[in-house]
C-alpha cells in the first residue's frame, strides 16, 4: 500500500484540491484510492496537531482559537483515525493525505510525523507544488484584501523584508522525505491550468479517465482590484528581498544555476 503525502506549499490551490478530493472520495475509493477523514472531513491539517503543542505558526489557523480541551479531543481523534489506516477498507491500494502546513513544519516535527505515518506503510511518497516567490507574495496580499476588504486595512507584509525561505523549507523536505517530488505552480504550465487535473496527472496517472470536476476555492482578488497600485515598484523590491528564493526556484524549474 502506498501513501501519497501532499505537503503544500500554501497558495497553490491546496484548499481546492482537498475539497475536490473529499467530494469525490467515493469515486476514488472505487478505484482503490482512499481520501480519509481524520478529525475533520476535508483537509488533513490536523496532522500538525499530532506534532505541535504550541499554537504558534505554522499551527493551523482553524485551530488557534479552539479551547484546549476540545483541541486535545481532536488531537486524539486524529491520532486514532490515522492509525486506523493500518487496516484500510478492502481494495485500497493508495491513501492520500493533504495539508499545506507540512511545508512549514520544522525538521523535528516532520520527523515525528514521518514516524507516525511509517506505522501505516513504509511506502510514503511526498509531493509539493511550489509557487514563484513574487507571485506568492501578491497572493498573500490578495488573500488579506479578500478577508479584510482592502490592502490598506490589512496588516502589512513589508516587501523589503519578505522572504519565502524556500531553501530551508525545500532542504527540510528533502532531508526528511528524500523522494519528495516538486512541481511548479504556474497555471499556464499545468494540466488544464488547474491543480486537480495536474495532481491526478502527476500523482495518479492511472485515474486520468476519472470524471472529477475541479473546485474554485479561495479565489483571491487581483492585485490591482485589491488596492495594490504600486505593483511595479514592489516587484523591484521583492526581486531583492526574495533573491535567494527566486534563484532556487529558477534552479529547480527553469534550469537556472
Amino acid at each position: 500500500m502506498k501513501l501519497i503525502l501532499h505537503s503544500g506549499m500554501g497558495k497553490t490551490g491546496t484548499s481546492a484540491l482537498q475539497v475536490a478530493l473529499h467530494r469525490n472520495k467515493e469515486a476514488l475509493l472505487e478505484r482503490g484510492v482512499l481520501y480519509p477523514e481524520l478529525s475533520g472531513p476535508v483537509s488533513h491539517s490536523d496532522l500538525t496537531l499530532l506534532v505541535m503543542k504550541s499554537r504558534h505558526y505554522p499551527f493551523p489557523r482553524g485551530f488557534r482559537r479552539v479551547p484546549t480541551a476540545e483541541l486535545d479531543e481532536r488531537r486524539e481523534l486524529a491520532r486514532e483515525k490515522l492509525l486506523a489506516l493500518k487496516s484500510p477498507p478492502s481494495g485500497v491500494e493508495i491513501i492520500i493525505l493533504s495539508t499545506e502546513y507540512i511545508f512549514y513544519l520544522t525538521r523535528e516535527s516532520q520527523l515525528e510525523l514521518k514516524e507516525l505515518l511509517m506505522q501505516i506503510t513504509p511506502d510514503i511518497q511526498t509531493c509539493a507544488w511550489i509557487r514563484p516567490p513574487i507571485s506568492y507574495y501578491f497572493s498573500l496580499m490578495s488573500q488579506r484584501a479578500k478577508a479584510i476588504g482592502g490592502v490598506d486595512g490589512a496588516p502589512p507584509i513589508n516587501p523589503t523584508e519578505f522572504t519565502v525561505g524556500l531553501r530551508e523549507k525545500i532542504t527540510t523536505l528533502q532531508e526528511v522525505w528524500p523522494t519528495t517530488r516538486f512541481y511548479p505552480y504556474v497555471p499556464e504550465e499545468m494540466v488544464n491550468a488547474d491543480i486537480l487535473p495536474d495532481f491526478i496527472a502527476k500523482e495518479l496517472p492511472d485515474l486520468m479517465d476519472l470524471d472529477i470536476t475541479p473546485v474554485r476555492h479561495n479565489i483571491s482578488k487581483k492585485a490591482k482590484g485589491a488596492g495594490i497600485e504600486n505593483r511595479r515598484e514592489m516587484v523591484a523590491t521583492l526581486k531583492k528581498s526574495c533573491a535567494d528564493d527566486i534563484r532556487l526556484y529558477n534552479k529547480m524549474f527553469r534550469g537556472g544555476s
